[in-house]
């Protein structure tokens, strides 16, 4: 079990008050840009609610066939009817502690609740974080089942694996719109995009970024080709043998159905009065019920060993089926060099 203890940080010479270290997340830029959506009511009611996960039945669009046509005949027309199927979303079951010895406070800044108020006011950046790698996670497996088992008609790929890849292998207008027309007519539905800062360089490198500013933000976020442009280093990347493969997922309005639940006792202090021989132990437990899911696809749990899924469950193929049409799923992929 990790814990904050004297070794781990540092005993100022001449006492100065303990700054911190900025760690900015993308959580905030995936909700201003729509990304995430909160489910209809009846779906969220049920994340509070017993079980591991939540099926959502819908009807399926009528078949896209040609009308009869009428005649004088004694041939009956033959009916079609409404089909239905269902979506399952996976609850996320998450805890995270954290503790402090209180020794490590007295000799570090004369205060021996100082690390955990510190804890504390910094606990929900580490959240923001939790969701954000999650959202990649489970594309990862998402497009994982695509390549797989639909064609990989969710992805487009300008990558090669060469010494000196091209412009054409790079990002560019020509290759976003190559991932977008991967849902058809609804390409316009895709408004942002998650790009590795690497690639982002390539797109400041050919001076074609302008910058939008979101309502409800205190800052501007780029925007290439049209689309506002989220970075993180969070996205994946592929070694290649001659070089690197860059992932990058972009994203239409309500790409991810979100809720959150705080259980009873989702914030809890536990003391152990006698650990550090007697110096004393405090522990910061947070516990969160979250659903985090691609609409239009189905987790199917088939590899999963506890009561919610980790990161390399949620990165298998196995674990995940499109149920719906590829053009109402709002999500593609690019590869780029």
């Amino acid at each position: 079990m990790a814990t904050t203890q004297i070794s781990n940080l540092i005993e100022p010479s001449t006492y100065l008050k303990y700054g911190r270290e900025a760690k900015p997340e993308m959580l905030v830029l995936l909700e201003a840009a729509g990304i995430l959506a909160p489910p209809p009511e009846e779906v969220s009611s049920q994340l509070a609610a017993g079980g591991r996960t939540i099926d959502m039945p819908f009807w399926q669009p009528l078949s896209r066939t040609d009308p009869d046509i009428m005649d004088d005949s004694a041939t009956d027309a033959t009916p079609d009817g409404m089909t239905g199927a269902k979506t399952r979303a996976i609850k996320h079951y998450w805890h995270k502690g954290w503790s402090q010895r209180d020794m490590s406070g007295v000799i570090t800044t004369g205060n021996p609740k100082d690390p955990l108020q510190a804890l504390a006011s910094e606990h929900e950046n580490y959240w923001a974080y939790v969701k954000h790698a999650h959202i990649i996670y489970s594309l990862q497996g998402v497009l994982a089942d695509n390549a797989a088992n639909d064609s990989g008609d969710m992805i487009y790929s300008a990558y090669s694996d060469v010494a000196s890849p091209g412009a054409a292998n790079k990002i560019s207008p020509a290759a976003i719109n190559r991932a977008r027309l991967t849902l058809g007519d609804h390409l316009n539905e895709v408004g942002a995009m998650s790009v590795h800062s690497k690639v982002y360089g390539d797109m400041l490198d050919q001076e074609a970024i302008d910058f939008v500013q979101p309502s409800g933000l205190k800052f501007r976020i780029p925007s290439f080709a049209g689309i506002n442009v989220l970075v993180s280093d969070y996205m994946p990347v592929t070694s290649g043998a001659n070089s690197d493969k860059y992932t990058c997922y972009l994203y239409g309005k309500g790409a991810f159905g979100f809720e959150e639940h705080f259980p009873d006792m989702a914030v809890e202090v536990e003391r152990k009065q006698s650990t550090g021989k007697g110096g004393g132990e405090t522990i910061l437990h947070n516990r969160r019920h979250v659903l985090l899911h691609p609409i239009g696809f189905d987790f199917t749990g088939s590899s999963v060993a506890s009561t919610s899924p980790s990161a390399a469950e949620l990165k298998l193929a196995a674990n995940w089926d499109r149920k719906y049409e590829r053009k109402n799923c709002r999500i593609a992929q690019l590869d780029v060099n």
